[in-house]
């Protein structure tokens, strides 16, 4: 399996954590124990990724806007004989009004990504993808070297990214500015 394309099949959970780091077999006994600070993200029920390598029990995987991460090797997968890029549903689909409808009251959820919880990297990620056709990084610092200038506040204009920085100086959080206002999860 090891560079092989796989999809998320209909068998598992709409959504599944992708980590940080592989898990041991008694993490994987009770997986809602673990703290979400070490879950990378989340993978799609008919999603594609790609298989990079495997150690005991996970996966190590990649996902259409390179995200790598460990999926538990529980999860059913459909191997797939082409390499088959993966796209997200809903690509370019709503104006930027009703994307803010649609995920207005939207539980936070660390490295989220869906309408069940989401992250603040997680949402600039759907916005640009739903709205705009574009697909950005995952993960907010990865945005930030995305980004082609820096701009003053005075300077924003709607959709520009506005960062914040922890006391260490690391991106720690990612929001889209829009109408004179930050929307961000």
């Amino acid at each position: 399996w090891d560079q092989a394309y796989a999809e998320i099949s209909e068998k598992n959970p709409e959504h599944l954590s992708l980590w940080r780091k592989p898990l041991k077999k008694e993490m994987l006994l009770n997986p809602e124990a673990l703290p979400l600070r070490i879950r990378q993200t989340q993978v799609f029920r008919g999603e594609v990724i790609r298989l990079l390598g495997r150690r005991r029990y996970t996966y190590l995987v990649e996902r259409c806007d390179g995200t790598r991460g460990w999926l538990s090797r529980d999860v059913h997968l459909v191997r797939l004989e082409t390499q088959k890029k993966s796209e997200w549903p809903h690509r370019a689909s709503m104006s930027t009004e009703e994307f803010f409808e649609k995920w207005h009251g939207t539980d936070y959820s660390w490295g989220g990504n869906s309408i069940h919880g989401i992250d603040c990297s997680g949402f600039v990620q759907r916005y640009f993808w739903e709205v705009r056709g574009v697909l950005l990084p995952k993960h907010s610092q990865d945005q930030r070297a995305s980004c082609s200038q820096v701009l003053e506040a005075s300077e924003l204009g709607n959709e520009d990214l506005v960062f914040m920085r922890s006391k260490r100086r690391n991106i720690s959080h990612v929001g889209l500015h829009y109408q004179g206002r930050v929307w961000h999860s």
